[in-house]
């Protein structure tokens, strides 16, 4: 017995419950990595919001933001043409600010109307009316911008006053 040089089975089940508790820990953080992804997205889309308005009112010509899609990431663009449709050229000039492990959908309008996906090569356009500070790219006077991962988060637009905020 004084040369027992092996693991007793106290030994092997306390190692066994830490592996466990770590591996429990780490998948536990992969889900907020996941949820921290939508989170910063939301952020960067009401974020690009503020830069459009600041571009617009700093700038002699109109600019606009495009939000769109492209092989199963979005982006976001601006630009001085009033549409855009991206393609295998240009695509990549915008800014990266989700992967397809998020979905972002817009809604125009009150509570019942239909949401709208934006899919590969789908893009949504917003600009700034000059003379008042409102939006443009939508009649309606609210649009809800809602990013869906593992938590959903919406940025809203107040199409009149040219007002957004995040919920």
């Amino acid at each position: 017995m004084k040369n027992n040089q092996g693991f007793s089975l106290i030994e092997l089940v306390i190692a066994i419950a830490i592996l466990a508790i770590m591996s429990v820990g780490s998948i536990s953080a992969m889900g907020y990595l996941s949820m921290a992804n939508s989170s910063k997205c939301a952020s960067r889309i009401d974020s690009s919001l503020t830069r459009l308005k600041s571009k617009n009112s700093a700038e002699a010509s109109s600019t606009f933001m495009h939000l769109y899609r492209y092989n199963d990431r979005y982006y976001i663009r601006y630009s001085d043409q009033p549409s855009y449709i991206p393609d295998a050229s240009d695509y990549k000039e915008g800014e990266e600010i989700g992967n397809s492990r998020i979905t972002i959908s817009y809604q125009e309008g009150n509570l019942s109307a239909s949401s709208v996906t934006i899919q590969d090569g789908d893009c949504k356009t917003f600009g700034i009316r000059k003379k008042d500070g409102s939006f443009t790219g939508t009649l309606e006077p609210t649009c809800v911008i809602s990013i869906i991962g593992q938590s959903t988060y919406k940025v809203t637009l107040v199409t009149n006053t040219g007002k957004h905020f995040r919920d």
